[in-house]
């Protein structure tokens, strides 16, 4: 059963506890009136008297009397094995809803007893989203990833991409050993020069260029800028070119 944190930190009211004590044991009267209920309808089923239209009907031929006998030893075993399976289905109940740990969070309540101390915090989240703590469910556990064949790393690449995947080769070149190669770090590319020619913006208006021109010019530039980018992601990515190759020699398998 999974310790609830918040509960030791929150306070009730008197009137909050003698709510809840009253629905207690409203709940727990209704209860014990259905079972009261069920027991004496297996009672009455297994102790009811036949009527003496039963008795003469049986009691016509000896032959038929051994007969009926028989019958009706079965059916009081039957009765008896159905009463027991039911008491047992009962306590079986019963005990179920006394190892109930119901939780009301937000005006959505869930029940945390179904749950173990080391289950994950998602399907706590959608039992509580359902809001249905009383219905119970079985609850999936994962199940660990199965380990690779041993001779994986040995194939070569188009067996490999063949086979089943559990896990993608690492990369090349680690990062560490990228950035001394290239004594920067490789997610950056190196800066653009600036132009030779400034702008003067205090110079005569009449000797200044066009606006079109000046749009061009940065156009140009950040062109260029953005091609630097692109060109260091995919070397800094190329480190996973084997990856690439099965992955997309997965996707076109399907």
């Amino acid at each position: 059963m999974m310790a609830n944190p918040y509960m030791s930190k929150v306070t009730q009211s008197p009137e909050v506890t003698r709510a809840r004590s009253g629905l207690n044991d409203v709940l727990q009267n209704l209860v014990d009136k259905a079972e009261k209920a069920d027991e004496s309808l297996l009672a009455e089923e297994f102790e009811s008297p036949k009527s003496p239209e039963e008795d003469s009907k049986i009691g016509i031929l000896d032959g038929h009397s051994s007969k009926s006998s028989k019958k009706h030893k079965s059916s009081r075993k039957r009765k008896k094995d159905y009463v027991g399976s039911s008491m047992d289905h009962t306590i079986i109940e019963k005990g179920k809803m006394q190892h109930s740990f119901v939780m009301k969070l937000f005006d959505r309540q869930v029940d945390l007893a179904q749950f173990k101390a080391s289950s994950p915090l998602y399907p706590v989240c959608r039992e509580w989203m359902l809001n249905q703590p009383l219905k119970k469910r079985h609850i999936r556990t994962r199940t660990p990833s199965p380990e690779p064949p041993a001779d994986l790393d040995g194939s070569d690449q188009n067996d490999q991409a063949l086979r089943d995947v559990y896990r993608l080769p690492p990369p090349s070149m680690e990062a560490e050993a990228f950035r001394e190669k290239r004594s920067r770090d490789p997610r950056i590319p190196s800066p653009v020069p600036q132009p030779e020619e400034k702008l003067d913006i205090h110079a005569d208006s009449s000797q200044a260029p066009s606006k079109e021109t000046l749009l061009e010019g940065h156009l140009t530039r950040w062109r260029e800028i953005k091609n630097k980018w692109k060109n260091a992601s995919d070397d800094y990515q190329s480190r996973y070119t084997e990856s690439y190759a099965i992955l997309k020699a997965m996707y076109d398998r399907q």
